[in-house]
């Protein structure tokens, strides 16, 4: 029975599930956003007729609720809820921690669909180091970069994505499995082009972590400029909102 019990949590099973019955829990979940271009290829292609793979969902260890944790597949849930369904099919994982979903999240989410951007692959090795505390090793093996190159990749390639908006590519794509081409919407709403509060949280939090973890050159000169103008334009907000406060205080 427990060997059984073992085999399902490893392999999982196929089930067909509600849509609002998934919850995306942000700290267990590499995306930082969804991206509606993403989003609307995959929309494209369902009413096109082509069958996406199942989504990969996962029941937490120890807690007693009906919700399942997402693990990959957000943007076919979202392509999903656009043409009106609310069931989908979904491979389910059973009792697992939450370091099990979130590794299991990596890997599926890296080996399909839209490539990671290089602030998700910072957070991600960020939080494999600090919270769940994997070697060097291990984090390598997972995001796929050389040991020795992963502390001076979350410097530099931070640094340039600020200014570039660069993509870093670790996965192939999503191909369509029934054979219909997947096209790109190009007439996205500009609001979806904005970047949400999560990603702004994300972006702050990768510099936050660039100078606490002492990565930041100290000899780049266009990095030492960049350094100055966002400390100033932090103090002006901050002197700024501290003048209002003064001011309303009086009242």
């Amino acid at each position: 029975m427990v060997n059984k019990q073992a085999q399902t949590q490893q392999l999982g099973f196929s089930k067909l599930i509600k849509i609002k019955d998934i919850v995306v829990d942000e700290k267990l979940y590499p995306r930082a956003h969804v991206n509606y271009q993403t989003r609307s290829k995959y929309y494209n292609a369902i009413v096109a007729g082509a069958n996406l793979p199942p989504i990969c969902v996962a029941t937490k260890k120890g807690e007693i609720s009906r919700k399942y944790t997402l693990v990959d597949g957000r943007h076919r849930i979202e392509a999903m809820k656009g043409i009106g369904e609310i069931v989908i099919q979904a491979e389910v994982y059973e009792n697992l921690t939450p370091k099990e979903i979130y590794l299991k999240a990596v890997e599926m989410n890296a080996a399909h669909g839209k490539p990671f951007d290089t602030f998700e692959v910072v957070g991600i090795a960020q939080k494999l180091k600090e919270e769940f505390k994997m070697s060097l090793e291990e984090i390598s093996a997972i995001i796929r970069i050389p040991i020795d190159k992963i502390e001076p990749f979350v410097a530099k390639r931070i640094t340039r994505i600020i200014e570039t908006g660069e993509p870093i590519v670790l996965k192939r794509a999503l191909y369509d499995y029934a054979g219909v081409e997947i096209s790109q919407d190009s007439n996205l709403p500009e609001e979806q082009k904005k970047l949400d509060g999560l990603t702004q949280i994300r972006m702050i939090d990768s510099v936050i972590l660039l100078v606490k973890g002492n990565y930041i050159s100290k000899v780049d000169e266009s990095v030492e400029h960049s350094l100055k103008r966002l400390y100033k334009l932090l103090k002006k907000r901050y002197e700024e909102e501290d003048n209002i406060n003064k001011v309303v205080k009086r009242k």
